[in-house]
């Protein structure tokens, strides 16, 4: 089995150059295994009381968005089918 800080200590050397290349093997036989940390009982809980305090938080939020007021429309905007009688100024005055 190698370690990190050998294997890091390999490629150190071979990027600064400082390995022959008659070193270098041209394949090499291994395995590689990557494990995952357990988490603890501990850690599990507090991880849960924490999703659980994030969900709320989202709820309240959504809940509180959704008893705002709602905007009042504008009604100084003519109705829709209404005529408008502007008539064209070039000089951005009104008559």
């Amino acid at each position: 089995m190698v370690d990190d800080a050998t294997v890091m200590n390999l490629l150190v050397d071979y990027f600064d150059g400082d390995v022959d290349e008659n070193e270098i093997p041209t394949s090499v036989n291994c395995n590689i295994v990557v494990s995952k940390p357990e988490l603890t009982d501990e850690d599990k809980a507090e991880l849960r009381e924490q999703a659980m305090e994030q969900y709320k938080e989202e709820q309240l939020r959504e809940l509180r968005r959704q008893n705002q007021p709602k905007p009042k429309a504008n009604h100084s905007a003519p109705k829709a089918g209404a005529e408008i009688n502007v008539e064209p100024n070039l000089f951005g005055e009104d008559l």
